[in-house]
């Protein structure tokens, strides 16, 4: 939802959009990135302060759907991704977000320097700052909000498949 919002609101854009205004393979690469960080970083899923984590991905979310000017978003989800980091700062939070960074500047620069996608305005390099703090707060938000759901469901499928017979 935040990708697609993001196009809408043009501060990027897809060579070759199929579906709303992107690829259709790149509704699916999200899911990959995220496997694929969980996999690597695991971790126990945290717990506890889940209504300030939704506020602050909420806002965070908002900016990318709102804010059309590079410098404003990046101040923006800067501030917010500073806030949240201050308030869930534990040694895997920051490993989600500093991974994604460096898997988003991988994806990022690849992407756009083979003609996938690119950036209004030119900005050096073809890719904007604040793509760090959009790939750190997936990062972070990953860790504090997809994790912990993804734990329950995991959990729920063990205690249904530890007691076969039973309706679940």
């Amino acid at each position: 939802a935040m990708n697609a919002a993001s196009l809408k609101q043009g501060i990027f854009m897809f060579a070759h959009p199929d579906i709303l205004l992107q690829p259709v393979w790149e509704l699916f690469m999200w899911g990959f990135y995220l496997l694929h960080t969980r996999r690597l970083l695991n971790g126990p899923a945290p717990a506890g302060r889940r209504a300030t984590v939704w506020a602050l991905a909420l806002a965070y979310s908002a900016a990318f759907a709102t804010i059309h000017d590079s410098n404003t978003l990046l101040l923006v989800t800067g501030v917010l991704l500073l806030v949240g980091l201050a308030l869930f700062h534990d040694p895997l939070d920051l490993a989600y977000a500093g991974y994604m960074v460096l898997l988003g500047a991988l994806i990022e620069y690849t992407g756009v320097h083979s003609g996938q996608w690119g950036y209004p305005g030119n900005p050096p390099g073809g890719v904007p700052l604040w793509f760090i703090t959009m790939w750190g707060g997936i990062g972070l938000f990953m860790r504090r909000l997809i994790n912990p759901i993804l734990a329950r469901h995991e959990a729920a499928g063990r205690t249904a498949a530890a007691a076969p017979g039973e309706a679940a």
